[in-house]
């Protein structure tokens, strides 16, 4: 509600607060149902580097997750769209390999989804290509 008032100042302390609240909780036992739209918004504010920070110690500890928080759909679906996401974030600041990396996870993951995801795919393989 904050980021629609354009209250940036509350949605940069409410990332403050969850930060610290989440110091003592392994970065694999964050689910991607949560982490997905903080990252998101904190690209929508305009900081990059912030969302991929966010995004990156849990997509980075993906092998020490357990399979079970995967087997909610939310959850799934979230990881992907965080993939996406990340993908994006480093195609904007530059990191062409590392959104190659994501992208072509993404594309090996969704390659026979339904039709409607068939764009993000599309618009991923562009980024697919290290450059």
């Amino acid at each position: 509600a904050a980021f629609l008032r354009g209250d940036t100042g509350r949605v940069r302390q409410a990332f403050a607060d969850l930060r610290a609240e989440r110091r003592s909780v392994p970065v694999q036992d964050v689910t991607f149902d949560a982490l997905y739209p903080e990252a998101w918004l904190l690209g929508s504010l305009g900081d990059p580097r912030a969302a991929i920070a966010w995004l990156d110690p849990t997509l980075g500890s993906l092998s020490a997750s357990a399979p079970r928080a995967f087997a909610n759909p939310a959850n799934a679906g979230a990881l992907v769209q965080a993939m996406v996401l990340r993908a994006d974030l480093a195609e904007l600041v530059g990191d062409h390999d590392t959104a190659a990396r994501w992208a072509r996870a993404v594309i090996v993951l969704w390659s026979d989804a339904d039709g409607f995801l068939q764009p993000v795919v599309g618009d991923l393989r562009d980024l697919s290509v290290s450059r």
